[in-house]
Parts: C-alpha cells; sequence; structure tokens
C-alpha cells in the first residue's frame, strides 16, 4: 500500500462523512479521559511467578515466544498473573537474557474479553529512562512524563522483535544500564516505582493507597495521557505502524 493512500482517502470522503468521523475521534478522546480518570492502576501488577500460564492460550503465542527467547539463552523466571482483578484474565512470562541489556514481558489472555497478546522488551538507560520495543499498538501506553519511550514493531517472531529493538538502541546511540544478572525482576519493578513516584511528583498521578501501590491519574495527567495515546495510535494506524518510529 503506498504511504499516502489512507490520506487520499479520506479526502475523497464527503464533508457530512468527513464531519462524523471527526466528531467520533473527539468522542473518544473524551472517553480516554474519563477511562484514565476512573480506572484505578496498579504499580506492579505482576503476580507470584508459575511454571505454566494461568490462563489458557489457545493461540500458543506465549509459549511460543518464550520458547524462542530460552532457546536464545534468555533466562524464563516463570508465568505470574495479574493482580488487577477477575476481569484481567492474563498471565505475564518474564524473562532476561544474559548479557542483562533488557528485560521481557510476554502477556498473553483477556483483558473484559478483549484478546491481549503481546510482548514487551525493556531496556533502562543510565539516566533512568526506559526505552521499550512491543510488536502491538494496544500494548502500547505513552508515558506523559515522557521518560518512558517506545517503539513499535509488527512482526511474528521473537527474534525480530529483539533484533529490531537492539538496532535501534544502537542507531539511537541510546545508553544502556544493564540489569544485574539474578536481580532483574527487582530492578524492574523498581523502575516502575520510579516511574510512578516522578510523576505523582509532577502531578500526572496520585496514589490511592498508604504504600504507593495504586494509583488514579490526575485530570491533567489524564488529558495528557489520552492526547497522546490517540494521537500517536492514529497516526500509527494511518501509517502502519511506521510513524513515529519512537513515541
Amino acid at each position: 500500500m503506498p504511504p499516502h493512500e489512507p490520506l487520499v482517502c479520506l479526502a475523497a470522503l464527503p464533508p457530512v462523512t468527513l464531519y462524523a468521523l471527526g466528531g467520533f475521534i473527539v468522542f473518544m478522546f473524551f472517553v480516554q479521559i474519563v477511562i484514565a480518570r476512573w480506572e484505578k492502576r496498579m504499580v506492579w501488577p505482576y503476580g507470584s511467578p508459575e511454571a505454566e500460564p494461568q490462563f489458557p492460550d489457545p493461540s500458543g503465542y506465549g509459549k511460543r515466544w518464550v520458547r524462542n527467547a530460552f532457546e536464545a539463552g534468555f533466562t524464563f523466571y516463570g508465568w505470574c498473573p495479574d493482580l488487577k482483578g477477575p476481569r484481567y484474565r492474563v498471565s505475564y512470562g518474564l524473562l532476561a537474557p544474559p548479557s542483562g541489556d533488557c528485560f521481557v514481558v510476554v502477556g498473553v489472555g483477556t483483558i473484559f474479553s478483549l484478546q491481549l497478546r503481546g510482548t514487551w522488551i525493556y531496556s533502562r538507560t543510565i539516566d533512568g529512562q526506559v526505552f521499550y520495543t512491543t510488536d502491538h499498538q494496544s500494548c502500547v501506553e505513552i508515558d506523559p512524563a515522557r521518560r518512558w519511550r517506545n517503539q513499535l514493531t509488527k512482526t511474528d517472531n521473537f527474534p525480530a522483535l529483539l533484533k529490531s529493538h537492539r538496532e535501534t538502541v544502537r542507531a539511537r546511540g541510546i545508553a544502556i544500564q544493564p540489569f544485574d544478572t539474578g536481580h532483574e525482576v527487582e530492578q524492574f519493578k523498581q523502575l516502575r516505582q520510579e516511574r510512578y513516584e516522578s510523576m505523582a511528583r509532577a502531578g500526572l498521578i496520585t496514589f490511592v493507597d498508604p504504600s504507593s501501590t495504586h494509583f488514579k491519574y490526575t485530570l491533567r495527567g489524564a488529558s495528557k495521557s489520552a492526547a497522546l495515546n490517540y494521537s500517536i495510535g492514529l497516526a500509527r494506524g494511518v501509517t502502519s505502524g511506521r510513524l513515529p518510529k519512537i513515541a
């Protein structure tokens, strides 16, 4: 498909259809703000690791991608059930390579009956930021603080996703701070904790419990998050994931 074909198709639509489309986009934007304000989220949503996924994965995606990573020398730390509630029937496989240059999460299951199959490859930088690569736009959550950046690489196998991640790290000159062998899970958990504490200080979220394990977006945070997620998701949809390369 030519890169500008979707834009040409939009230009050919009658004005009434364009107005309706525009109205729908605005409506969905405000829906995302409401959801972001209402939803209670977890700093660390991963439960205790188990040998097998807690929920069925008829596609075989999870075990196939974990097997590919294991064959590439990654250490597998088990399948962790999602702790956010009964509607989150998701298991996450946690893995790390001997080099320590990244930390991998493979997610499979359903959220509100919607299928989730996706993989995240995270690398931390020497200045405390995070760069990650994922294979599905539904797995992208744009950071309103702009300290966790991502790229979308649509592929059907783990080696290709890992190659894309590492190539981008090298090409962009991203200075990686390796995870320590045997401590990858704890250090990834600490990264998440630091991320949300920083967002709270910036007024983007508020913790809803004394132990700072759950949070909600403030109106400012929800608006910024919705604007970024919706616009970037729309741009990647129009360009088949090509633009923006890093968000």
